[in-house]
């Protein structure tokens, strides 16, 4: 069973019978708290549960526990300032069911260079000549990394002078990612993923820690 309303549908149609989950596409997820902000409005409706949000997948998957009000989830997520594009009633929803998502698979012309998928590396020796250089560690299953790549390609957009090397911890298991050599020679005293390091152009330290609001505060300040 499938029945797909489209956003002109949404605002018309408000009221529908449905058993089974509501796909919800949407756009405007960048930020990492995106995911448990879209869950908890969802969530406080009546007639939905058990909300899962994706950023990269720009998806959220909810579940069903009464009659639909279309209009209601759309004025839910409306308010967080995202938008909805459809929704799509199905008897089951999966996020991410074709993959995990790649780290910087799509780079998009900016300046950015994976320099490690989990081998140990020398940061120094990849410092961008006369930019700051963002060191990003991150893995396929974090989704706040995959929010953050997103606002460091519109920031990067809007300053050449701004480089990234990724560090990827490239397994689909973060068991596996955390014990890989490059966690252990530079993420012994991080609080979690995405972790950031962030050099002038003289190779100065400016930033170390897990914020994109932070980090890009910081380079405003710097640049």
């Amino acid at each position: 069973m499938s029945i797909l309303w489209t956003v002109p549908i949404l605002l018309t149609a408000a009221h529908a019978d449905s058993d089974g989950f509501a796909r919800v596409k949407l756009a405007g997820m960048s930020c990492v708290t995106c995911e448990q902000k879209i869950t908890k409005n969802l969530d406080a409706l009546p007639f939905l549960a058990n909300t899962r949000a994706s950023t990269p997948l720009q998806t959220a998957c909810v579940e069903l526990t009464g009659e639909l009000n279309a209009a209601s989830i759309t004025g839910a997520i409306e308010d967080l300032g995202y938008t909805v594009k459809s929704i799509n009633i199905v008897e089951e929803c999966e996020l991410g069911s074709g993959g995990l998502l790649k780290n910087w698979s799509e780079t998009d012309g900016l300046d950015v260079q994976i320099i490690s998928t989990g081998e140990e590396v020398i940061l120094e020796d990849f410092l961008a000549p006369d930019k700051f250089t963002i060191y990003d560690f991150g893995a396929p299953w974090c989704a706040p990394c995959h929010a953050s790549e997103t606002l460091l390609k519109v920031y990067m957009a809007e300053h050449p002078n701004v480089a990234v090397r990724a560090i990827i911890l490239d397994s689909p298991d973060p068991k596996v990612s955390f014990a890989m050599p490059v966690t252990k020679q530079h993420l012994q005293s991080a609080a979690g993923l995405p972790y950031f390091l962030v050099m002038n152009p003289n190779g100065k330290t400016i930033y170390r820690g897990t914020e994109i609001d932070k980090l890009l505060n910081k380079l405003d300040k710097h640049r």
